[in-house]
């Protein structure tokens, strides 16, 4: 794992050919570097919604995003209402998340 901490355009950069090729439609990143707060151990936070209604293998998803950027990658997928389909991880409750994305996101892709 690296210790880097990157920008939301280095992040966005980096993950954009992941998202393309697996047909994600909308991309919020979220948490500590949506609020330029991220630390060397931060891991990145994203939300994402598929295009279509198409299934993402979210397990390859993470695994790319992983390797690309040598850090933990936690992510939740949102249904087309803007509400959690998918919490890969959950020591937040989902209306804490919510609002979370909804008052820091920042939308990287589109």
């Amino acid at each position: 794992m690296t210790n880097k901490i990157y920008t939301v355009k280095e992040i966005k950069n980096i993950a954009t050919p992941v998202f393309k090729e697996h047909g994600i439609e909308k991309v919020i990143i979220f948490d500590s570097y949506a609020q330029e707060r991220a630390s060397r151990n931060s891991t990145i936070d994203f939300a994402f919604t598929e295009a279509n209604g198409m299934k993402v293998d979210s397990g390859k998803v993470e695994s790319e995003l992983m390797i690309k950027f040598g850090k933990v990658i936690r992510f939740v997928w949102l249904d087309d209402k803007g509400l959690i389909a998918d919490v890969e991880y959950a020591e937040d409750g989902s209306e804490d998340i919510l609002r979370n994305i909804k008052e820091n996101g920042i939308i990287i892709y589109v």
